[in-house]
């Protein structure tokens, strides 16, 4: 069985409307961690100051560690295989941003 605990800092509480900046992955397959996966996501725009204070992510890191939503989207797809469980703090609010990727 794999199992993936993940979390996201996003730019608002509104899916659809505010985007992931951060997406976080531990991925452990029969007990053993495989993979950990931390990745910026690049948005193309200004992130709000609240948010900047909150999460300590800036403009400039997404500039410049941030990859495109669709190369994070790829990795979240790879990983969604059978028998695998997808484990969230907060699920249905990460879920819901990871729908709208």
């Amino acid at each position: 069985m794999r199992l993936v605990y993940f979390d996201t800092e996003t730019t608002g509480v509104k899916p659809g409307k505010d985007k992931i900046i951060e997406i976080a992955l531990l991925i452990y397959e029969d007990g053993k961690l495989l993979e950990e996966y931390d990745q910026f996501i690049n948005i193309n725009e200004k992130l709000p100051a609240k948010i900047i204070e909150l999460t300590g992510i800036t403009d400039e890191i997404l500039e410049s560690e941030g990859v495109s939503a669709d190369d994070v989207a790829e990795k979240i797809h790879d990983n969604l295989i059978e028998k695998s469980v997808w484990i969230a703090h907060n699920t249905q609010f990460d879920l819901l941003f990871i729908y709208n990727l």
